[in-house]
């Protein structure tokens, strides 16, 4: 469903080394049993039975982050930070959220150094409109 500009951006990443594909199955037990602690915890706040995929994919992020140990998660979810708060972040391992359109804002004002062009990927692979990008976010000038 993504279009095939960011499918290229994204393979470039992985070709460089700047994103990594995970996957559960991959997970040592004792780390894929936290995964699915994390996970069931998680689905019983953030998915509704009634749309069960919709925030599927923050949960399945969210546990393998806290089964492995990664510190931020980078996401579009604008109220994420209280429910990992809640749920997750006990003083061990606690993970930080940080808004990608935020990552994008410090990145367009030069206080972190991530590229234009890594910047647009996040934002299409999110699922976001690449025109906004261009025209709202970060228009080429």
């Amino acid at each position: 469903m993504m279009p095939s500009s960011a499918i290229q951006q994204l393979n470039e990443l992985i070709a460089e080394g700047k994103v990594v594909l995970v996957n559960e199955s991959n997970l040592k037990m004792a780390d894929k049993a936290v995964y699915a602690a994390t996970y069931e915890n998680l689905a019983k706040v953030m998915i509704d039975p009634r749309r069960p995929n919709k925030n599927k994919g923050e949960v399945c992020s969210l546990a393998y982050a806290k089964a492995t140990g990664i510190p931020v998660f980078a996401t579009d979810e604008m109220n994420l930070q209280p429910i990992i708060d809640t749920q997750l972040n006990t003083g061990i391992d606690d993970i930080t959220c940080i808004r990608i359109v935020d990552i994008i804002e410090k990145a367009h004002q030069g206080e972190i150094s991530v590229p234009r062009k890594v910047c647009k990927a996040l934002w299409i692979i999110c699922g976001k409109l690449k025109e906004t990008f261009d025209r709202e976010i970060w228009p080429l000038e």
